[in-house]
């Protein structure tokens, strides 16, 4: 199936920024949780 190349490029920096966002809020996560298991 072949899509129209700039609503691929569009769709897909789309996703890109989504995954990042979601990234950064996890690895905040962790590190909120690694800093709670400090003593």
């Amino acid at each position: 199936m072949l899509y129209d190349k700039k609503w691929l490029d569009n769709h897909q920096l789309e996703y890109t920024e989504i995954n990042i966002s979601r990234d950064k809020k996890y690895i905040d996560y962790l590190k909120a949780k690694g800093a709670q298991q400090t003593p």
